[in-house]
């Protein structure tokens, strides 16, 4: 869904796996190219997203929980490694940005200390399950978590913790440990961290880097199945049917998928919103809504920053109260979400919080893709919903 927008956090979420995936690689072979490798692809990842930062204290753990490194030889072989895996990161950075400033970049540098302040001042207005709050939720992205998620992957999650679990009660060799933290202090770490310490709470978006390694633990879930009793194995089978199912009936609408206990799409937009639903993915297929039903002008509430007007939709904005009339809104506007319409010819309209949500107490008689709702409004229920 993320990898169709012009966004940085599938960019961002591909470096960093195939960073670890370098980074791990240097702690089987200890080679040098691995470190300069794993290097170059966390930097890339930095210059594509500053979430990367938060993944950088994992290197030197990683890398000193699989070597152990005893003696002085074995500590200076790991600060070697750290070095060559520094030297990569930089020469990565600086070439994204230009080689702009030195040693870094002005403007990677001014990012930084903007995100550092940004996080220190006030929280953004956050919605979960039809709660508005400036404060936010601690399990916001536990929540946003499972119902983005495919139901299949939860469960084999489920299976791969009890199975974790299972092997620490019993004890026995714990070869696997080493593994399992590979694949584990990863989403740990972005989970901890935006759900205690950066409390920005945007949409599901901010949490995709995780999403690689969660997959991965997924896997343990599927071999535990796989070397279990015929009904594990026919579990697994039915797990995976529903896998494939649920993609392709969410297609194309990949970005506003929701798992099957949220209820529906119209029901989604009760629990969550922005990114994690609406980002203006469906303004071309109004274009094509309004062709096939022969409508030449609407009242818009377009959550968006593309001008209707470059899709040959001529419109004009939502009244503050109810009128009579054919509307199209974003279910982001609906839920009372307050953005900057940054396309009117006026850049820079404010739509305080909640000023169109007034037309979500009547019913809609379409939905165009899976963010934007039509509403036709006769005088007539005007007047029975006062």
């Amino acid at each position: 869904g993320h990898a169709s927008v012009a966004t940085l956090d599938t960019g961002v979420t591909v470096f960093l796996l195939a960073g670890f995936i370098a980074l791990h690689r240097l702690a089987q072979g200890r080679r040098r190219r691995w470190a300069l490798a794993a290097g170059a692809l966390f930097g890339c990842a930095l210059a594509s997203k500053f979430v990367a930062l938060f993944f950088l204290p994992l290197i030197p753990v990683l890398l000193a929980a699989e070597w152990k490194p005893r003696g002085r030889n074995g500590l200076f072989e790991l600060v070697r490694a750290l070095a060559l895996i520094a030297l990569g990161g930089w020469l990565a950075v600086n070439a994204a940005y230009g080689f702009k400033g030195f040693p870094l970049p002005d403007e990677m540098i001014d990012g930084v200390i903007f995100k550092t302040l940004e996080r220190g001042g006030s929280k953004s207005l956050s919605f979960l399950l039809g709660i508005w709050s400036n404060h936010g939720w601690w399990y916001y992205y536990l929540v946003a978590l499972f119902y983005k998620s495919t139901i299949p992957l939860l469960l084999l999650l489920t299976v791969a913790a009890r199975g974790f679990i299972n092997r620490l009660r019993s004890g026995g060799s714990r070869a696997w440990l080493k593994p399992a933290l590979w694949l584990a202090l990863p989403p740990l770490v972005l989970i901890e961290i935006l759900s205690f310490q950066y409390q920005i709470h945007f949409g599901i978006r901010y949490l995709l880097p995780a999403f690689p390694f969660l997959i991965l633990v997924a896997g343990y879930g599927i071999r535990t199945l796989l070397r279990g009793s015929r009904p594990e194995k026919v579990f697994l089978a039915g797990l995976l049917v529903w896998q494939v199912a649920a993609c392709a009936i969410a297609a194309p609408g990949h970005l506003a998928y929701f798992n099957e206990s949220v209820g529906g799409l119209n029901r989604a937009r009760k629990v969550l919103l922005d990114s994690n639903l609406d980002w203006g993915q469906d303004l071309g297929r109004l274009k094509a809504y309004m062709a096939e039903n022969k409508i030449d002008e609407i009242r818009l509430g377009y959550f968006g920053c593309v001008d209707p007007a470059l899709y040959g939709i001529r419109f004009s904005l939502p009244p503050l109260e109810p009128e009579p009339g054919l509307y199209a809104i974003s279910a982001n506007f609906l839920g009372g979400l307050p953005p900057v319409l940054t396309y009117l010819e006026s850049p820079g309209l404010y739509v305080p919080n909640g000023d169109w949500s007034w037309i979500d107490d009547y019913e809609p008689v379409d939905r165009v893709g899976s963010s934007i709702y039509i509403f036709k409004i006769e005088a007539s229920d005007i007047k029975d919903i006062r």
